[in-house]
Formats: structure tokens, sequence, C-alpha cells
């Protein structure tokens, strides 16, 4: 089969399915970040070297996050459609990327502060 000769839908997924597959990475990576944020600040209980108004922010932000997980449901749900809707709609390229960066902005500060507090140094 030739290469060249691609059916429409896979032409099409190609194209438009890359915002959705990335924003699925970027939940991931928040999900294993969060996973590992959470294990580091329970075992040390907030005892770490450097303990600063960010840090103590970081942690209760995880244990919110934690105690409420189901604010990642809405959150994956909404930005999905977003991208979604844009796809369907044939919105330009850019306007598409700008809005998976936009929308995407909570999902990486947050595990950056995951990241933040794994990486702590504990006494």
């Amino acid at each position: 089969m030739n290469p060249s000769n691609k059916t429409t839908a896979s032409d099409w997924i190609e194209q438009h399915g890359t915002a959705l597959v990335l924003f699925m990475i970027v939940m991931i990576v928040c999900v294993n970040t969060h996973m590992l944020g959470r294990a580091r600040a329970t075992i040390f209980k907030g005892k770490f070297l450097l303990w600063d108004d960010c840090a103590a922010a970081e942690v209760n932000l995880i244990h919110y996050v934690h105690a409420h997980w189901w604010i990642a449901i809405p959150y994956g749900i909404f930005v999905a459609s977003c991208l979604g809707w844009l796809e369907i709609r044939n919105a330009p390229r850019w306007t598409v990327w700008v809005s998976f960066l936009l929308l995407s902005l909570p999902a990486i500060a947050y595990a950056r502060a995951c990241a933040h507090i794994f990486f702590k140094i504990a006494w």
C-alpha cells in the first residue's frame, strides 16, 4: 500500500488529534507528579531542609487536590471539549495551539508544584 494514499479519517486524526493527545499526556504527567509529590509530603510531614511559604502553599495544594480529586474530572472534560470543538469547527491551527497552551497552564503549574515538593531535600 502506498503511504501517500491514506484514508481521510486517518488524515483528520493525524492533523486534528494532536492537541487532545498532548493534553492527555499532560494529565498523565500531572497524575504521576501528584503521586510522587504526595508521597514525599506525606512521608516527611513537612520536615524539609528548606521550608518556605512557597513550599507550604504547594504542600497544602497537593493535600487539597488529593482530598478533592474530582476537580480534575470537570477540568479535563472542559479542556477536551474546548479542544475538540475547535478541531471539529476547523479553527485555524494557531488558535488551537494557543487554546491548548492557555488551558493547560493550570495543569502544568500543578505538576511543577508537585515536582518541586518531590525534589525537596528532607532532614
